[in-house]
């Protein structure tokens, strides 16, 4: 669906409004954006020039096969090298860095069930979802990248 959004209607229904925002510019932008956020082609008309078409923001854009990859370390007298953690289909990096992360906290679990030396670890998982790293170690998408550090 499309919309025709004119400046001169929008600064005449949205006056009362002006004022939780800096500028029209600003308020447009939002407003626009709201709109777009709903799957709505939009069609802005300005006073003077030409109409701009603002595509909808695909929320369901296509995913495609990411691998992680977890950087190496030195530390405490012990070291590992980069290392391949999995693969996932994503929309994103950060989307398959969670699937992946998820698999290996579940496939770490069965370990420790099995494995009275690894029982302290049950109920921890040090998945940082925000840094996209594990134990301090950046997760990458590409093998090069993750050997940077510590090879």
């Amino acid at each position: 669906m499309a919309i025709q959004l004119k400046e001169q209607d929008l600064r005449t229904y949205f006056g009362n409004v002006f004022h939780y925002w800096e500028d029209f510019d600003e308020f447009k932008e939002f407003y626009i954006k709201r709109l777009n956020e709903r799957g709505e082609h939009v069609y802005y008309i300005p006073n003077k020039g030409e109409a701009e078409k603002y595509d909808f923001i695909n929320h369901f854009p296509d995913t495609k096969q990411y691998d992680v990859w977890m950087e190496g370390y030195i530390a405490t007298g012990e070291s590992e090298k980069a290392k391949k953690v999995g693969s996932a289909s994503a929309r994103n990096f950060g989307e398959a860095c969670h699937k992946v992360m998820c698999r290996y906290y579940l496939e770490h679990l069965v370990k420790a069930e099995k494995d009275e030396d690894m029982q302290y670890a049950v109920g921890r998982w040090d998945y940082d979802p925000y840094e996209l790293s594990y134990w301090e170690r950046s997760l990458f998408d590409n093998e090069r990248d993750a050997r940077r550090s510590f090879g």
